[in-house]
């Protein structure tokens, strides 16, 4: 799947266990769970106990992060959280 992912969008996704902060690598991760909010899809982030980061889009080689927001059973607002030049 990764392959695809990079034959597609120029993209190196790894699988990564939940990192800190914003970076150029992430795996796979489901979004959005939560009921209340948007349909639950999948993104490339990273978890956390408290929330999600995830890559909402890309443009001329910068990532930009958003936090999902998903926690305690709610879907609230996804959030911006940074961008990152990779």
């Amino acid at each position: 799947m990764a392959a695809a992912l990079l034959a597609a969008t120029g993209m190196f996704i790894a699988p990564t266990p939940a990192q800190a902060g914003m970076n150029c690598f992430g795996g796979l991760i489901t979004i959005n769970a939560g009921p209340g909010g948007e349909a639950p899809s999948t993104a490339t982030g990273h978890a956390h106990s408290d929330t999600n980061h995830y890559v909402h889009h890309t443009y001329n080689r910068n990532w930009v992060w958003y936090s999902d927001n998903s926690t305690a059973g709610f879907d609230g607002p996804d959030t911006y959280y940074g961008t990152i030049a990779c």
